[in-house]
């Protein structure tokens, strides 16, 4: 009648007397798939332990009757007891959670709060006993927001002041029974903004002499860029007829191949202040 048994649980029979534990069988309903396992005796002969292996495991959520059968050293097979035998267990199902919602979308100030909300449930266990764990994601790192705690509702809520960073992320949910299944969901995407782009660097560098002719120009940005706003924005004294625009580095870095450069000429290159991060609606730069 036991129940919240975890999956890789070992089944323990102790016994009376002294026992053959080179031949004992186990029947269970239904079989765990796949079926492999060791048995071991202690010491005493008296205590029986079956170990699931290869990868065989209990199923979450289901319920197993299993009977023994074996002999004591005496030869004699096993009586009535009191304790059930076959007896049944039931498997522990992990909690489960929804997907996160998130109070805003899209572009998010960094610094700025944001309420993560979900909901979560578990079949033996109330939700303020659960186990809650937040994180987000820097790339494929997880840093803790919260947690884990104990004492959130099966409904509940939790305000993120987000980190001051240019990131990408999602928000991640694990919730842990007593049991240590755990449930997890995860949210949206949502990119955090630190504010108004501006440029890193330029190649060729600023007052560069011995220039190639076939040169590259490129200008690598603090954050990836709305495409279209930096092309407007960028001029060239003098002009630069053929030249083709190439944005690399998720539109952080844009290459401008002049579609070659006149000897023993000096050029200003500018990105004008109009141009704005890809960030929506899009901060402009402070200057040009």
């Amino acid at each position: 009648g036991a129940n919240n048994i975890p999956t890789d649980t070992d089944v323990v029979v102790n016994f009376s007397e002294s026992m053959d534990c080179l031949n004992p069988s186990f029947a269970f309903i239904p079989l765990p798939v796949p079926f492999t396992f060791i048995t071991s005796c202690d010491p005493t002969l008296t205590v029986l332990t079956l170990q699931l292996t290869g990868g065989s495991a209990f199923r979450a959520g289901t319920t197993y009757s299993v009977e023994v059968n074996t002999t004591g050293l005496d030869g004699n097979y096993l009586v009535d007891s009191p304790v059930m035998n076959p007896w049944s267990f039931t498997i522990n199902a992990p909690p489960t959670v929804s997907a996160p919602v998130l109070s805003a979308s899209g572009c998010v100030d960094a610094g700025s709060s944001l309420l993560v909300s979900w909901s979560m449930a578990d079949d033996l266990e109330a939700p303020a006993n659960l186990s809650v764990l937040l994180v987000y994601f820097n790339g494929s790192l997880p840093v803790t927001i919260t947690g884990p705690s104990e004492g959130f509702p099966g409904s509940a809520s939790y305000a993120w002041t987000l980190p001051f960073v240019d990131l990408v992320t999602r928000v991640r949910v694990e919730v842990r029974d007593s049991a240590n299944a755990v449930g997890a969901n995860e949210s949206v995407s949502i990119r955090i903004d630190t504010g108004a782009p501006r440029v890193l660097s330029t190649t060729p560098a600023e007052g560069a002499t011995n220039v190639s002719l076939d040169a590259t120009i490129t200008i690598v940005f603090s954050e990836p860029m709305d495409r279209d706003s930096v092309q407007t924005a960028f001029s060239s004294t003098p002009v630069l007829p053929g030249r083709q625009f190439v944005w690399t580095i998720g539109n952080q870095s844009l290459e401008i191949s002049p579609g070659g450069l006149p000897d023993r000429t000096r050029f200003r290159i500018t990105v004008a202040r109009t141009a704005i991060d890809a960030c929506g609606p899009g901060r402009a730069m402070v200057a040009d």
